[in-house]
């Protein structure tokens, strides 16, 4: 009998368009544009982006206001629900509560890990409380009996993807192939799956479906 299977997604780049290109774009701050499929220093990439939020006198709440209308790609509930058929699903997400409510709300998922923007007296983001302490996303997998999945498009994916039983990468940037080596890559909802079954199929001998 095959182990229960634990399976976990990212957010941005996988579901739903990366939200700080569109905070640039719609703010008009092109500083604001870079995500973590081009850089890899996580901590230092959120410090930039609260410096230049302070700088242009944005507010935390008018920063969830610029991502209102951000909308799941095309066919990325019906995915999610397609994978929670096989076990439940997490959301593991280097995004920040309250910004990203409205689009985790769109996903009928089991659990979410995500970080969260804590707002100081003034209604700017006064600091960061990290679910994982800035440790890697593979720290959800910490405590997990059974097999387990994992879908990232990008740098700070690569800890979780190479530490999950099956992996695969969404996407990717070409800087982040380039780091994530022989990790399988999927550019459509049907290629992971696809990607998924084969995996499990050569673990466990297997024919037939996912």
């Amino acid at each position: 009998m095959r182990p229960p299977l634990h399976i976990f997604c990212d957010l941005e780049g996988v579901l739903v368009p990366e939200m700080w290109p569109h905070v640039a774009a719609r703010l008009g701050i092109p500083a604001l544009a870079a995500t973590t499929r081009e850089h890899p220093d996580y901590a230092g990439l959120v410090a930039a982006r609260i410096a230049t939020l302070r700088a242009h006198g944005i507010t935390l709440a008018a920063l969830c206001g610029a991502v209102a209308d951000v909308t799941p790609y095309d066919g990325a509930v019906a995915f999610v629900a397609a994978l929670r058929r096989h076990g439940p699903v997490t959301l593991v997400t280097d995004s920040f509560d309250p910004m990203n409510t409205v689009l985790i709300a769109a996903f009928e998922v089991d659990h979410v890990l995500c970080h969260r923007f804590v707002r100081d007296d003034r209604g700017y983001i006064g600091h960061c409380a990290y679910w994982n302490g800035l440790a890697g996303k593979q720290l959800c997998l910490a405590g997990i009996d059974g097999d387990t999945m994992a879908i990232g498009d990008a740098f700070n994916d690569l800890p979780l993807l190479r530490a999950a039983t099956y992996s695969v990468l969404f996407r990717p940037s070409s800087e982040t192939r380039r780091a994530g080596q022989n990790l399988p890559v999927a550019t459509t909802y049907a290629d992971a799956i696809n990607a998924f079954a084969n995996q499990r199929r050569a673990r466990y001998s297997l024919s037939g479906k996912f």
